[in-house]
């Protein structure tokens, strides 16, 4: 009769392989809360969504960790910015490029009327009441 091993691997010693790569991945081998605020931050977690993967008070996480929830929050806002900007200077996204044409460039779409003068009535009226005439008007089609 074959003779059955048992395995020679314990949970325990398992456990500490987990935890052995883990100190391996992080230079201290744990992250601190701080680090982990910025962190989850980073990746658009609310303070609430923080506050209920880390076990911690809301308010306490706004308060002791408000730079690091800061920090990380930045950190998301500088990495979409610049997924936009090559999204548009790549030219796959001719609406991205406008976009940011407008935020960074303060560029505008311009609307111009152009009146024409049929006959001469409007000769003597004034812009400003030509202004205030067109803005009666308006009033009038609403």
């Amino acid at each position: 009769m074959a003779e059955v091993k048992e395995p020679t691997q314990s949970k325990r010693s398992k456990t500490d392989k987990i935890i052995s790569d883990a100190k391996k991945k992080a230079p201290r081998g744990y992250m601190s809360v701080r680090e982990v605020v910025g962190q989850l931050a980073g990746i658009g977690m609310s303070i609430n969504e923080i506050a209920a993967f880390t076990k911690r008070d809301k308010q306490a996480i706004g308060k002791d960790f408000r730079e690091a929830f800061e920090e990380g929050r930045a950190h998301i806002v500088k990495r979409l910015r610049e997924a936009q900007l090559e999204e548009a200077l790549g030219g796959r996204n001719v609406q991205m490029l406008i976009h940011l044409g407008k935020f960074f460039l303060d560029q505008r779409e311009m609307k111009t009327i152009e009146v024409k003068q049929v006959d001469d009535t409007l000769k003597n009226v004034s812009t400003d009441d030509l202004i205030a005439l067109v803005k009666e008007e308006g009033k009038d089609a609403t």
